[in-house]
Parts: structure tokens; C-alpha cells; sequence
């Protein structure tokens, strides 16, 4: 609920999933969802988003689906939840890009550790077992199935099942 408006009803998994907005993908999960501003773009058979300096795919069967056609060379907001964020070990995996590790807390059987990638802060949540220091180079993969687009006028999402 959000202004005495109802945004989403269903189970909580669902909601989590495949939030309505970003209020509702904001309001669930911790660490909080990381939220890029970019343009869509689509090429050939690849969909992106770009930022000024980081271009984060999407899946490829996404180029034709025809919710994304208004928005193409348009802002969107790109939500990535923290738990598709991943270390890999080269930048030679699919969706890898070179980070920072700005800072980690330690919660026991995890960590959310706190990346700088180009311009953007973005919030991982890993197991406790991941060997990460602070101010580590590092490359991270982003889980392609953990993005979410939103429309950056009315925070609807652009996906939603």
C-alpha cells in the first residue's frame, strides 16, 4: 500500500519476483534493490540498458517482445536485486564488469558487500564463505533473470508478469 493505494497483490514470493513498481520492489527484500537510471537500447538481437559508462544486457528473446518497443532510446530505471550480483573470476563471463569493493558487512551467514561499477553504487548479498576485501579490484556477473525495467515516468514495470 503506498498513499492508501493498494500497488500489488499476490504472494510474497510473486511480489518479490515480479514487482508491479518500484515502490513495491523497493519495499521488499534487503538489502534494498539496486536501481540504475539508462537508455534502452536494442540492437540486432541484444537489448541493454546503458548508463554513462556501464551497458548491461538483457536477455536476448527480449528484442522482440513488444512491450519494450515505446521505450526504445528511452530512460528506464534497471532494478537488479542484490543476490544477482555475483564475483566471477574473469571478465570473461557473460555480464561481467570490472568493480570496486567499496565495503563489506559481515551478517553471519552472509554478506552484502557494496561495489562502485563506473559511476554506479551497487549492493551485493553472498554467502560469508565469498573471498572478498574491501578495496578489491574484482570483476562481478549480473543474473540476467534478477533484472527488472521500470518506466522512469511512472514506475510501473515494463516486464510484469
Amino acid at each position: 500500500m503506498n498513499e492508501g493505494k493498494i500497488q500489488q497483490v499476490d504472494t510474497p514470493q510473486m511480489i518479490y519476483d515480479h514487482p508491479a513498481n518500484i515502490f513495491v520492489a523497493q519495499f521488499i527484500g534487503l538489502p534494498h534493490i539496486n536501481l540504475l537510471e539508462g537508455d534502452l537500447q536494442v540492437e540486432d538481437t541484444s537489448v541493454s540498458v546503458e548508463t554513462e559508462r556501464v551497458k548491461i544486457g538483457l536477455f536476448n528473446h527480449y528484442h522482440k517482445d513488444p512491450r519494450l518497443i515505446p521505450y526504445i532510446n528511452q530512460k528506464v530505471v534497471l532494478g537488479i536485486r542484490p543476490e544477482g550480483i555475483k564475483v566471477c573470476a574473469s571478465n570473461h563471463q557473460q555480464a561481467s564488469y570490472s568493480a570496486t569493493v567499496e565495503m563489506i558487512e559481515h551478517l553471519g551467514s552472509h554478506l552484502n558487500v557494496h561495489f562502485k561499477v563506473g559511476e554506479h553504487h551497487l549492493v551485493s548479498r553472498m554467502s560469508s564463505e565469498e573471498d572478498v576485501c574491501e578495496g578489491e579490484e574484482c570483476f562481478i556477473s549480473i543474473n540476467r533473470e534478477k533484472l527488472h525495467v521500470f518506466d522512469i515516468k511512472t514506475g510501473a514495470s515494463i516486464l510484469a508478469k
